[in-house]
This record gives C-alpha cells, structure tokens and sequence, in this order.
C-alpha cells in the first residue's frame, strides 16, 4: 500500500470480504483524495455497505488493507477509528431507549475522557450537529418515538457531532422526504471533508458527489465523474432498467429520467 500519496485519505488495497461462505467483495483497490464527496451506487446486494463497514470497523477484511492517510486502519484502536470516521450506518435499535439530544451526545464519546462530563464546547458542537441535520426541534423526544425520517436526521446529526476528518453515509437519504435528503446531502458536502457514501438515488448522487464508482458483484466496475459514470450505456448494463440522461437545467450535472420497465 503507497504511503507516498498524501492526497488520499482512503486506500482500500485488495481488499476482499466472504461472509458466511459467499464472497461478498472481490479484490478492491481504490482511494479516495481528501476532500472529495465519494459515492459508491449499484443495484442492491452489490456489495456498497460491507465496503463501508470495512472502513469504519464494522468488519474486517478476509484479506488485503485499508488505511486512513497511509496507517492501516487495523493498527488503531475503535476509539482511534472512531476519531478519524464518523459512520452513519443502517443501524439504529441501539437508541431506543434514548432521548435523542443522548443520542446526538453519543457522538461526542469518542473525544471525551471515560466519567468525563460534556463541555460547553461538546454541547456547542451538538447543537450545531443538530441544526445542520434539520434535527433541533426533536431534542427532548425519545428517539423510540420518532418516525423513520425523523430518526435518519437525529442519526445524521450524531455522526456530524463526531467530528472526523472522514464521514461514512450508508444510505442517508433513507426515510427522507425530498426537502430533507437535499438539506442533509448538503450539510455534509458543505463540512468541508472527505465524505463517502452508499447511494441509491442517482440523481442525488450526481447533485452531490465530486466522484462516483458503480459496484457490481462486489467489484467496482466504473468509476469517474457523475457525467462520466450516468450514462445512459453504464445505468443499462448495470442497473438493467432504460432511461434517458439529460443536463440539469441550473447546474448541468446529469440527471436520470427512467423509462416503464426493464430494459429491453
């Protein structure tokens, strides 16, 4: 794995991942350059969320490496991890009991002293977290009785109030109305650091995303810009469903306009 390229802040280097006698991820090498808003997209059971998962500790590889600005994430410890990723994952029954201004705390432990109280500044940054995810007006409910596009926010404000260099997004626009996928979407472009994530929505993935890479059968079989990943030919092949492409009128980003039925 290079360690000269410091303009990366992940490299995944061969990285394989079989689950319970399948093979889930096929010899994957890629970075991502710091600063960039990745997205991986791809038909379901693809394999997008366990590449996440192997960067933020969730799994470990079957083999090869991945590293966080050249030190494999391995040789950290979870609390070490958890200072450089920040996750938003397709998990949340672990708050349930929970009010949600604990839940969005929680994403503060990885810079606070065990028994350590929480600052000024760790309740400042909260309440920021919160704000940005559209989630302030939810603080003093518990997170059990939130519907799903309410606890998506509260979720995103967590990982926000985290704090990394390196933000991990496994679906965020699930349970979204559309106001609230492009607020969130926008938030965390607009944090000024290296987000990658697992999309389904194309069209937010174009809006938002420096880079995108289609996974297929856990290989990642295209990569480039949105305008060079959204091609009519590429969502054919891969997604099996027609459409058409076309410019957005404001920004000139691709969008994808599908057709009834599979592709022909």
């Amino acid at each position: 794995m290079s360690r000269s390229d410091h303009r990366s802040a992940v490299e995944y280097s061969d990285v394989s991942v079989r689950l319970g006698g399948t093979q889930i991820v096929h010899d994957l090498t890629m970075s991502v350059e710091t600063g960039r808003f990745f997205g991986f997209i791809g038909p379901n059971g693809s394999g997008k969320s366990t590449v996440l998962r192997c960067l933020y500790r969730a799994l470990t590889p079957t083999s090869g490496d991945v590293a966080i600005n050249g030190r494999r994430v391995g040789a950290s410890s979870l609390r070490e991890n958890a200072r450089q990723v920040a996750a938003l994952t397709q998990s949340s029954t672990m708050f349930l009991d929970f009010t949600v201004a604990e839940v969005i705390r929680t994403g503060r432990l990885p810079h606070v002293r065990m028994l350590q109280s929480m600052s000024a500044d760790d309740e400042e940054i909260c309440a920021r977290a919160a704000e940005d995810a559209g989630a302030t007006d939810l603080r003093d409910r518990l997170f059990s009785e939130l519907s799903g596009g309410e606890a998506q926010r509260v979720l995103v404000a967590r990982a926000f109030a985290q704090q990394t260099p390196i933000l991990v997004l496994d679906e965020p626009t699930n349970h979204l109305d559309v106001k609230h996928q492009y607020a969130v979407m926008r938030a965390a472009r607009d944090r000024g650091v290296t987000v990658i994530a697992a999309l389904h929505d194309l069209n937010v993935a174009a809006q938002f995303c420096t880079d995108l890479a289609i996974v297929f059968d856990g290989r990642i079989v295209l990569r480039g810009t949105p305008a060079e990943v959204l091609t009519v030919a590429a969502i054919q092949k891969w997604f099996g469903i027609g459409c058409h492409v076309v410019p957005h009128p404001r920004t000139a980003v691709p969008q994808v306009i599908f057709d009834e039925g599979l592709n022909p």
